[in-house]
This record gives C-alpha cells, structure tokens and sequence, in this order.
C-alpha cells in the first residue's frame, strides 16, 4: 500500500518570551538604557501520513482485507457455458481515496491452465452472462477476444475508489474453456487462475 502525506497539517504555534538581560536590577538610576523585550516565534508542524487499505469481496463471500482471498468452479467443459465470478474492491474504513489495477502472471504449469481463457468488464450489477452484452465497459477483452490464463495480463487501466469504504471497483469475470480444446487432454485437469489486486491511494 503507498502512504501519502495528509494535507490537512496540524499547526501548533509556541510563543516564548525573554525576560530583562541577565544581571539587570530594576529600579536602576532613570535614563540608563536597559536591554530590549525580545518576541520569538517557534512554529512546529506534525505531519502525519494517511492510511490507505483495501478489502475484496470475490464470489459474494464478504469483504475481507486478507492478502489472499480463493473461490472454486467446477464442471466447465470445452462448448460449455462459461463460469461467472463477481469481484468488488473497496477501501477499509479508515482510507483515504484511491484507485485499482488487476494483473496476473503467466500460468505455465497447471495442466488445465491452456484451455482456459477469461474476460472481464466492470459492472455492479450481478454478475451473469447480461452484463457483457451491449455495451459494456471492459477491463480485459472485448466483444470477441479473450485473455488467455497461460499468459501475463499486465496492470489494467485504474479504477478509482472511495475512501473510507465509499464507492467500490466492482468486476465481473467470464471464465471458459476455449472452444476445440481436446477433451481427453483436459478432462479431470485442474488449474488456479490468480489476479492480484493493485490499490493505490489517491
């Protein structure tokens, strides 16, 4: 997570005062110069850096701010219908503003991991095969291509966030077996798709 400094500085203003110079008897013989009052002014400002936090919500599960967050899904198969996962993103409740990526390394070890490929849009409403259709707004892929689980996806365009747990970054992920893949390749096979959430405060 990155700090930034809070502009809102508290501001503490100290005023000391002298006294008459050292050795200097009051009452002395009229017309004798005597040292001058001094006024200093001592300003301190304390500048305290602002808290910035997510949490995630991935499959209607709750919000958690644990770095690490799973969910499961079964039984796609090539020509099959897709699978479906809803992913919001929000700030804690003592963060400022800020903004979401998402990224992904390259799979290149599960079995299953190259029949697989994805898309995802940003939609807040339930997360079904609708909210791609039209025209939606997308955060990976488009009407006709797809990322494919096998290779890195680099950090998304941001999403901004609210803070203090205010207006969320709200995914939908489509999630399918490329069509034509063999399946006495893949059959039973199993593979982890992995996103990692980037937040960075505003």
């Amino acid at each position: 997570m990155t700090a930034s400094a809070d502009r809102r500085v508290p501001r503490t203003s100290v005023r000391v005062r002298a006294g008459l110079a050292a050795g200097l008897v009051l009452g002395l013989t009229a017309g004798l110069t005597v040292a001058s009052w001094t006024d200093a002014e001592l300003s301190r400002a304390t500048f305290t850096a602002s808290s910035f936090g997510i949490q995630t919500n991935l499959a209607g599960g709750g919000y958690t701010a644990a770095t690490t967050v799973s969910g499961t899904v079964n039984g796609i198969y090539p020509g099959g219908a897709a699978s479906y996962v809803a992913l919001r993103v929000k700030t804690t409740a003592s963060s400022v503003a800020g903004t979401v990526r998402l990224s992904s390394a390259a799979n290149t070890t599960d079995l299953l991991a190259p029949a697989l490929r994805y898309r995802i849009v940003q939609s807040s409403a339930s997360c079904t095969s609708t909210v791609f259709t039209g025209s939606p707004i997308f955060v990976v892929g488009d009407a006709t291509t797809y990322q494919l689980v096998s290779a890195a996806l680099a950090p998304t365009a941001p999403i901004s966030v609210a803070a203090a747990g205010g207006t969320e970054a709200a995914y939908c992920i489509e999630l399918s077996v490329i069509p034509g893949s063999a399946q006495a390749s893949y059959q039973g096979k199993s593979a982890t798709v992995s996103w990692t959430v980037t937040g960075a405060s505003s």
